[in-house]
C-alpha cells in the first residue's frame, strides 16, 4: 500500500509538500521473506545516478514515510522484525516527511530531537519513540497539537530531550531540516510513501508491507554480494 503525495506551491509547506492524491490498495503476500524472485521495473527501481553507499557488508537502507500515513504504520512490525534479524547487517535511516496535517509535529520534533541527541551523542536513542509514535496517532488516535507536546511524549517512553535545546533547534533548524529530507526523497523519484531506498540505487514502494520487506531483504543480498 501507498500514500501517493503531489507537490504544490510553497504555502503552508510543511503540510503541503505532501496532499494526499489517492490511496491504492494492493494485495499483501504471506510473511517470508525472499519467497519470490524479485524483477526491475516490477519490483523496485533503479536510480540510473545512485552510488553504492555499502561499506564491509553493512548495507545502507533509507526510510521514507510520513507518521500520518496508515501504510507506512502497517510496514512498520514487518520491517521491524526484519531489521532485528539484520541488525548487523544493516544500517537504516529513517526521514519522516510532513505528508499529513497529523505529520507535521511528530516530523519536526523528530528533527530537532535527532540534532539535539546526536550532540549529545545519544542519537540511537531515538529509534525506542518510532513505534510509539506510530502507535499513538493510530491506535490511540491522540492528536499532537505541536511539536513541544511529541517531546513531551518522548520522555514518557523514557528518551529525555532538554527541553531548551530542543527548542532552540526547533525554532532555528526543524524546518530546514525537514525540507532536506524532503529533497532527498525527490531524488528517488517516487511520488508515495512509504518508499525505502536500498545502497542509494534500489526504489521500493507501492507493495503490500511483507511483500516490500522481501523486495528489500533481496536487494540487501544483492548489495553486499557486489561490496
Amino acid at each position: 500500500m501507498t500514500m501517493h503525495i503531489e507537490s504544490s506551491p510553497r504555502r503552508g509547506w510543511l503540510v503541503g509538500a505532501g496532499r494526499t492524491m489517492a490511496m491504492l490498495a494492493l494485495g499483501a503476500s504471506s510473511f517470508a521473506w525472499a519467497a519470490e524472485p524479485i524483477e526491475e521495473g516490477a519490483d523496485y527501481q533503479v536510480i540510473q545516478s545512485g552510488d553504492g553507499i555499502s561499506r564491509d557488508g553493512v548495507v545502507r537502507v533509507e526510510e521514507f514515510f510520513a507518521y500520518g500515513c496508515p501504510h507506512c504504520h502497517h510496514l512498520e512490525g514487518p520491517l521491524e522484525a526484519w531489521l532485528e534479524k539484520n541488525e548487523d547487517e544493516v544500517e537504516l535511516v529513517r526521514y519522516p516527511l510532513p505528508f499529513s496535517e497529523n505529520s507535521v509535529a511528530p516530523t519536526t520534533a523528530f528533527y530537532a530531537a535527532q540534532k539535539v541527541l546526536e550532540e549529545e551523542g545519544n542519537a540511537d536513542q531515538l529509534a525506542k519513540v518510532h513505534a510509539p509514535v506510530f502507535h499513538a496517532l493510530h491506535e490511540e488516535r491522540r492528536v499532537f497539537a505541536n511539536a513541544g507536546e511529541v517531546r513531551q511524549f518522548y520522555a514518557e517512553q523514557g528518551v529525555e530531550v532538554p527541553a531548551e535545546a530542543f527548542g532552540r533547534v526547533h525554532d532555528e533548524s526543524a524546518e530546514s531540516l525537514t525540507r532536506k529530507a524532503y529533497e532527498v526523497f525527490q531524488t528517488t523519484q517516487s511520488r508515495g510513501v512509504p518508499t525505502l531506498v536500498v545502497d542509494g540505487r534500489f526504489v521500493v514502494g507501492g507493495k503490500g508491507p511483507e511483500r516490500t520487506v522481501e523486495i528489500v531483504d533481496a536487494l540487501v543480498a544483492r548489495a553486499q554480494a557486489e561490496d
